[in-house]
Parts: C-alpha cells; structure tokens; sequence
C-alpha cells in the first residue's frame, strides 16, 4: 500500500547503515515500481541511465578526490551500443557493471591512500576552498594538488573552530575517511552485493527526479519522523554548504531559538568539537541529534567570528509551532496578521480551525479591517489543509487540481459558503514559500480575491509525492521509496513547478537573493498547464453529490484593475526607497521591514475595495 506524501519541502536527516538484505528480484521489482508509479519516467532511457551512472559514483567520490578522468569517465560516459547492452542487463537482474565501477573505486582508495602521504600535503597552510571540483582530475599530479587543497580547507575550518585545533581535526578527518573507506573495501561478498544493489537503487531513484529517493530502513524511519514532525534535536532546519550547515530556519519555541545564541544564517561548522565539514548533511544532522534531556555543543562561524553554544536536546513539535498571531493597529481599523508556519491537521484541530477561531474571537471584540496572511518560510503541509484555508476566503468552487498518469486529473474544492472573512486581504510569500503555500497563493490570486505581496517568486514546487510504506508505519526492511507522482494546479490551470507563484507588488526580503528554489535542483520536472476551472461543472462527482454542492454560490473570478496594481506598486516602491537597512540590519529586522510595508499595502489597497472589487 501506498501512503500519500505531503507535498512539503523537508529538510532530511538520513542514517545510513548496514546494507538493506536485498536480491537482485527485489532489485528489479523495486525499479519498476517506481517506473509504474512515476509522473513522468516510464522506462529506462539512456538519459535515466546516464545519469543513474553519474550518481553511482558520486555516491563513492563525493569530493572528486579519488578518480581520475581518463579511469572513470569511459565507464559513465557510454555509447549508444554500450548503453543497450548495459539497459539489457539491467532488466534481466545483472549489475555486474555496477561491481565493476565499485572495482574500480577499490583501486582508487589504495593510490589515494599512497598520495596523502605526499610532499605536497606536507607543506600545506590553512586556505578556504572557494569552489567545490565539478569535474575529476586530469592526472595524478592534479590529484595531488586537489588533495593538497581540501586539506588546507580542512585546515583553515580547524582554525574557525578556535585556536589549537588543527592536530585535533585532521586527527578527526583521518578517522572519518578511514571510516568511510571501510564501507567499500573488505567486505564479504554477499554484503558487497548488497552494497551494489542499494547504491543501485538511490542512483536510479535520484536519477528519476530531485524529489525521488530510495531509503534503506534506517533512512525511511529516519524519513518518517520527519514527516510527523517528532525529534529529539535543537529545532533547526539546516542546509549543507559542504564546509558546515547553513541554519535556514529556527523552530519557534526550540531549544535553538529560544536560546538566542543560535540565528538564521549562521554556519555549524563543528559539533561536540568535532568538525561536519565533508560530511555528507545525513551524518552531520546526526551528530546534532540525540537522546532527550542531553546536552550538544555547537560551533557556530558568524561573519568570520565564532561562537560556541551548548543546548540541551529536547522533543521538537513542529505541529506546536503551527502559527502565530497579532493585531496591528491602524487608522483604518484593526489588522490581523496571521502568520502560518505549515499546514497541519490532527485529531484536536487544523490550520484552518485555528485561523477561523482566532478570527471568530477578535471578530466578537472588534470589526476587523483586514487580513494579513503570512505564509513566509511556509514549506507546505497537508494539501487539504490549503485547501481549507483558501475555503475561508472564497466561496465554493475548485481550489487545486492534481494531475497523474495513472488516476488523471482530480479536482480539490472547497464547498464553503459564504466564506469566514470576505474583506481586504494580503498575502505575504517568500523564496521559501512552498507547495501548499503556493497553492494557497496562487489560488486566491486566481481568483481576484487578495494581493500578494513579498519575494519575487516563490520556491516553485508543483510536484507531489507518495511514500511506499504502508499506512500502519511498518518499514520494509529492504527498502523503501518515495516516488514524484505528478503536479498540481491551482484553479487557472497553472502550476507553480519551477517558477513559483510572483507577488502584485514586490516587497524583497532577506532571501530574495537567495539561490534556493526548485529550479535549482537536478532534473526538476517541467512545468505545464490544463484547462482552467474557475467554471465548475462539478462533472467528475456524482449526481447527488453535485446537487449538494451547489447549494453555495460559486466563487466569482476577480479582476484587479492594472491602474490600481500600478499606483500599489509605485507608492510601496517610494516608501521602500526611504527603507534604512544598515550593514548590520538583522534577518529579523529586514523580516520586520517587509511586514510593516505589507501592511501599508493592505491599508492603501482596502481604499480601493469598494470602488473596484465587489467580495
């Protein structure tokens, strides 16, 4: 059985250990699974292969420190001929490429061991690593000097951790290799084709798209914890930067935001004092990670200074972070701005149960003059969920649509009527506004019915994903997988996959600039459209059902006006010009610009509701 996956953008912390028990039946029976399953990969072409190749030994040479060129590139980079001959293979259960590839990188350990001893990592000084190497090297000579380079990086993180702790590190680093190396070499044969067999299947499934994955039980429980948003850690959604974790995100009410030593932007470079540089961000999140009540040291690298924080490990809810609240004063009467952080929904309440209570509670003490929903650094959720939400907005009418080669198109709806708050709304978007977020943008967006406001994109991600374990959370211990199943649209047909849902007026935040979002990830699925549905015919419900539905009135499409967008745009773009962000100016005071300058656009829009837009 098959378990629908949310579609949320999740910050992973993946353990690998022991090799799952597969055989090549499971190998094969896994594969087309996936194939069956996929939005858009239904067989192995030599793209899929390629890039599965590609991946299989990016899983061994992480760093490009152990091949060379002219070694490996003949075994990844295939003809035609040898691509059908390897395709052939493949589907009768032979990976006997795949051992010679793992043959190959066994030779590698044994030189790369012979280098480290050379007289060029001898003379090394500390020197940071600007670039990571993209291609291999050329000679063994090339191979030297890049070893030579990422022990001087090595070197100069020691020296960011604090003074003395050069011998330390490098002490640590060799253990670290050796440790890695161990895991490929000297194994006993039926591990070794274990070991094949599941680096196989993780390049297969990362080759199928950025979202696809295989897990070996460790990793999917790993993955499961996750998505119910329980684990014992500091509350911190990290990014590996391959020299240290960039901290993305802090969990409201998590032993890392709460102490205040921790902040958005800056790097983890060591934990417990031993470096996470060249760690892959699965063992490094580990490192971070334990039991609950006990205590874990950060080094923390911010603009070159370091600091070190101890934090004591506690359960992070997520779900208890779910939302918060104000009400912002204004001439024009109170505005309620209603920040989500996800979208959520348990056996007590949902998102959209606590927005309608918070508003049904000031609605009793005042007239609310307008909404401010602010879906900024919102990564998604339960689709259902955004469905509600946008319900409490606007009338009946379709909501998201989701497309899959296997079931079609299905259509989402609310069948709201009237809505809980019919007045001027914003809503606030970020770089990191996703999935559910996006939906919910986008679709009163599509509808007239609020100006947007924030970055000038969204993340982009319009795809969606199932999760193979069943629905009682039991994990199969030869694996698991999660598999892309198809996109979703918003009302006008559209979907946000890789450019992402663009604001009325644009108010840039602090990740504007930011290089994040779906287009930069490997073999993002296209975008595409299908036919509107601001017309509900309803046609794809029963009889009954469609006569139940319409007993609301359907949501009407709203237009506003290009003179009334334009005159938005240009009095926030000469308020923003007298913006005074000093060098220093804090991620959360630049957080608190945009705020402020939303509101005003909430404020000067709502001048307008009356004369142009009828709710």
């Amino acid at each position: 059985m098959i378990r629908f996956l949310l579609p949320a953008l999740f910050f992973l912390a993946l353990v690998a250990k022991e090799p799952p028990k597969l055989k090549v039946h499971d190998v094969t029976h896994r594969m087309e699974e996936m194939l069956r399953a996929h939005a858009q990969v239904q067989e192995i072409d030599n793209e899929i292969l390629e890039r599965t190749l590609a991946h299989f030994v990016e899983e061994m040479d992480r760093t490009k420190s152990y091949f060379l060129d002219h070694e490996i590139t003949p075994s990844i980079k295939l003809g035609e001929a040898e691509l059908y001959t390897l395709k052939k293979a493949i589907h009768r259960g032979d990976f006997q490429y795949f051992t010679h590839i793992l043959n190959l990188f066994k030779k590698a350990i044994v030189r790369h061991n012979t280098f480290l001893g050379h007289a060029k990592l001898q003379l090394v000084t500390p020197k940071k690593l600007e670039t990571k190497n993209e291609t291999f090297a050329l000679s063994e000579e090339e191979l030297i000097d890049r070893l030579a380079q990422l022990k001087a990086h090595t070197l100069y993180m020691a020296d960011q951790i604090g003074p003395n702790m050069q011998e330390r590190v490098l002490s640590w680093s060799e253990k670290k290799r050796i440790h890695f190396e161990q895991d490929w070499i000297g194994l006993p044969k039926e591990i070794e084709d274990r070991l094949v067999y599941s680096t196989f299947l993780k390049s297969f499934a990362r080759s199928l798209d950025s979202h696809t994955s295989y897990f070996t039980p460790d990793e999917a429980l790993d993955f499961l914890i996750h998505v119910q948003q329980r684990l014992y850690g500091i509350g911190a959604m990290l990014r590996d930067d391959f020299d240290g974790l960039n901290v993305l995100k802090l969990v409201e009410g998590g032993p890392a935001a709460r102490s205040g030593k921790v902040q958005v932007d800056d790097k983890i470079i060591a934990v417990n004092g031993e470096p996470v540089m060249g760690l892959s961000i699965q063992d490094a999140v580990a490192l971070i990670r334990g039991e609950k009540g006990t205590s874990v040291t950060l080094t923390l690298l911010r603009k070159d200074a370091h600091h070190v924080v101890a934090l004591a490990r506690e359960e992070v809810v997520v779900e208890e972070s779910r939302y918060t609240y104000e009400v912002i004063q204004t001439n024009e009467g109170p505005i309620l701005h209603f920040a989500l952080h996800s979208f959520y929904e348990d056996e007590n309440t949902s998102s959209s149960k606590d927005f309608k209570r918070v508003y049904d509670t000031l609605k009793k003490q005042k007239s609310i003059a307008g909404v401010l929903l602010d879906l900024r650094e919102n990564s998604g959720g339960l689709m259902s969920q955004a469905v509600e939400i946008a319900g409490l907005f606007i009338h009946r009418g379709v909501v998201a649509s989701v497309s899959d080669r296997i079931h079609g198109i299905y259509h989402m709806r609310t069948f709201q009527s009237p809505p809980a708050f019919r007045g001027p709304l914003a809503v606030m978007i970020d770089r990191a506004s996703a999935s559910s977020s996006e939906i919910v943008a986008q679709c009163l967006k599509d509808y007239g019915r609020a100006i947007l406001v924030g970055d000038s994109a969204t993340f982009g991600k319009g795809s969606y994903q199932v999760l193979s374990i069943d629905s009682r959370g039991s994990i199969d211990p030869k694996g698991e997988y999660r598999i892309t199943r198809g996109l979703y649209y918003t009302v006008s047909g559209n979907s946000p996959q890789l450019t992402g849902v663009a604001p009325h007026v644009e108010i840039p935040g602090p990740l504007n600039k930011l290089e994040i979002g779906e287009k930069h990830h490997k073999f993002a699925l296209p975008s595409n459209t299908i036919p509107s549905s601001f017309l509900d015919q309803m046609l794809d419900l029963n009889p009954l059902a469609r006569i139940r539905a319409k007993r609301g009135l359907q949501q009407q499409r709203l237009f506003i006006p290009e003179k009334i967008l334009n005159h938005l745009n240009r009095a926030s773009k000469e308020r923003q010009n007298k913006w005074k962000k000093q060098e220093g100016t804090t991620y959360d005071e630049e957080k608190k610009l945009v705020l402020d300058e939303a509101v005003e656009v909430l404020k000067h829009w709502s001048k307008f509701k009356e004369s142009s837009l009828t709710y």
